[in-house]
C-alpha cells in the first residue's frame, strides 16, 4: 500500500497538466506514493503520463461516462490504495517542493484525520492567502480510514461539490490540525466555464452551494452527528445564500436564491432552538455592502415560498 494517493481529475487539461505533473515531480523525501490521473472521459493524456512516468508513479485511469470533478475524484479513490488521500487540480500546482512532505509529516506526528493548511489563490495576477482553509479541498490530506469509517464520499454534483464534501468531513468531528504553512497554488482559469460564463456560473455557484450544504446537513444527520454542529452549519449557510443575496442584488436574477434555500431553512426550523446565539454571532461577523433586506425578511420570503409550494 502506498502511503500518498495524489488524485488529479481531468477533464481534457492538456494545456495545464504539465505544470501541475512537474509541481509534483520536484516533491522531496516523499514517502511510498502513487498519482493516479482521472481522465472525466475526455481526451486521453497518454503521450503525457508516458513521459512523466520517467519521474513519478503515475497512472491514468478514465471514468465511465463524464461526471465532473467530485465524480472523478471519488472514481480516483475508489480505484486506489493508500493511507493518506491529497487532491490536486490540473490547472494547479504544490506550492514549492516539500508541500507534501509538510502535509505527511504533520499528519503523521499528529495521527489526524485531516490536515488542513494555508493556500495561494491566484486570479489576474492577483495573489491572495487562504488561510486554514477548511470547505475548499486545496492543501489538504485526508486519512483514508476516516472517509470509508464514516462512509464519505463525493456525492454527483457539478458545482460546490467540495463544499458538500468537506462540510459532511468536518460535521464528523474529525481529528484536525490547521496548519499555517501554504502548500497549494489554486490558479483561476480563464479559460475556465467559470470565467466563461461568469453570471452563469455565479448562480449555478450558489444554487450549488445550497444543494451541497444541505446535502452535507442530511448525510451527517444519518451518521448521528450532534446537533449543535447541524445547527451551526444551517445557519451559516442560510446566512451564506442571504450575503450573496444582497451582494448580487443589482446584477442577477437572485430571487432564485429563495427557492434554492427551501431546504435549508426547513432545517433551520428543525433547529431553530439551537440557533439564537449562533445566529448572533454569525450575523455579527457578517460583512454585506448594503443591506437591501434584512436576515429575517429574506427567511420571511423563503418561508412565503415554502408555504405556498405546500
Amino acid at each position: 500500500m502506498n502511503d500518498i494517493e495524489i488524485i488529479i481529475p481531468a477533464y481534457n487539461a492538456h494545456n495545464t497538466l504539465k505544470k501541475t505533473l512537474e509541481s509534483i515531480s520536484i516533491q522531496k523525501d516523499l514517502p511510498k506514493y502513487h498519482v493516479t490521473l482521472v481522465n472525466d472521459k475526455g481526451k486521453d493524456y497518454k503521450q503525457i503520463v508516458d513521459y512523466y512516468k520517467k519521474y513519478l508513479n503515475i497512472d491514468e485511469i478514465t471514468t465511465p461516462e463524464n461526471g465532473g470533478p467530485g465524480a472523478a475524484r471519488q472514481y480516483g479513490i475508489d480505484n486506489s490504495k493508500s493511507k493518506y488521500i491529497v487532491f490536486i487540480d490540473a490547472d494547479d500546482t504544490f506550492y514549492d517542493e516539500h508541500s507534501l512532505e509538510k502535509l505527511y509529516n504533520k499528519i503523521e506526528k499528529t495521527n489526524a484525520d485531516l490536515v488542513t493548511s494555508s493556500f495561494i489563490y491566484q486570479r489576474d495576477g492577483i495573489e491572495e492567502i487562504k488561510k486554514q482553509d477548511t470547505i475548499w479541498l486545496h492543501g489538504k490530506i485526508y486519512k483514508r480510514e476516516f472517509l470509508e469509517k464514516n462512509n464519505i464520499r463525493f456525492n454527483n454534483s457539478r458545482a460546490n461539490e467540495d463544499n458538500g464534501f468537506n462540510n459532511l468531513v468536518i460535521l464528523l468531528r474529525p481529528i484536525i490540525v490547521l496548519s499555517k504553512e501554504i502548500t497549494y497554488v489554486y490558479n483561476e482559469n480563464p479559460d475556465s466555464i467559470t470565467r466563461k460564463n461568469n453570471r452563469e456560473y455565479k448562480l449555478s455557484g450558489l444554487e450549488g452551494f445550497a444543494y451541497n450544504t444541505n446535502w452535507s446537513i442530511e448525510e451527517a444527520e444519518k451518521r448521528n452527528a450532534c446537533d449543535e454542529d447541524l445547527a451551526w452549519k444551517t445557519v451559516e449557510g442560510l446566512i451564506v445564500l442571504y450575503k450573496n443575496y444582497n451582494m448580487l442584488y443589482k446584477e442577477y436574477d437572485v430571487d432564485k436564491i429563495f427557492d434554492w434555500s427551501i431546504d435549508l431553512y426547513k432545517k433551520y426550523k428543525k433547529y431553530e432552538k439551537l440557533i439564537n446565539k449562533t445566529e448572533k454571532k454569525l450575523l455579527e461577523e457578517t460583512t454585506i455592502p448594503k443591506k437591501y433586506i434584512s436576515f429575517e425578511e429574506f427567511k420571511n420570503q423563503i418561508s412565503m415560498r415554502l408555504n405556498k409550494n405546500m
